[in-house]
């Protein structure tokens, strides 16, 4: 019965050291649309993520997204342009996070081709544009590390 009971607590123990080790970065940019965006990047697998505008987020020295952003003009114009696609548009994911809606879309180039997320972040005037120019997989890595909030 102890042996169970000092497994049991063990395991517990491990629980919690495995969650405290979740670190992230908060940056809060005073934006153009006249909101304080927030934007949260989880650190833990050693991404870091540049405090200026345009922001970068890196790991190892390479950057795997670069984010702008966009007024609601901006934000429409580009919505409507991935919206009527064309040859070098394909959407890959259009969904809602935490409150923001955002859409994921491949953009092929004469000499490249980028990963994009186009996200309008919840109870503001702001938009946020993140490119990848590495991998679908490393795009979707780097989105789903951060998280997009209208700072108070």
């Amino acid at each position: 019965m102890k042996r169970v009971l000092r497994i049991s607590v063990l395991g517990v123990l491990f629980c919690v050291l495995l969650c405290a080790c979740r670190t992230n970065m908060s940056v809060t940019y005073s934006v153009a649309t006249g909101d304080s965006i927030r934007i949260t990047l989880d650190t833990t697998d050693g991404c870091q993520m540049s405090g200026q505008s345009p922001f970068l987020i890196s790991k190892n020295g390479v950057v795997l997204g670069t984010g702008i952003f966009l007024t609601m003009e901006d934000y429409s114009a580009y919505l409507s342009a991935v919206q009527e696609g064309g040859e070098n548009i394909r959407v890959i994911e259009e969904g809602n996070r935490d409150g923001s809606d955002y859409i994921f879309y491949r953009c092929e180039g004469e000499n490249s081709t980028e990963y994009d997320f186009l996200l309008k972040v919840k109870d503001s005037h702001t938009g946020i544009l993140l490119g990848c120019e590495t991998s679908q997989e490393l795009a979707e890595a780097c989105f789903e590390a951060l998280t997009f909030e209208k700072a108070p």
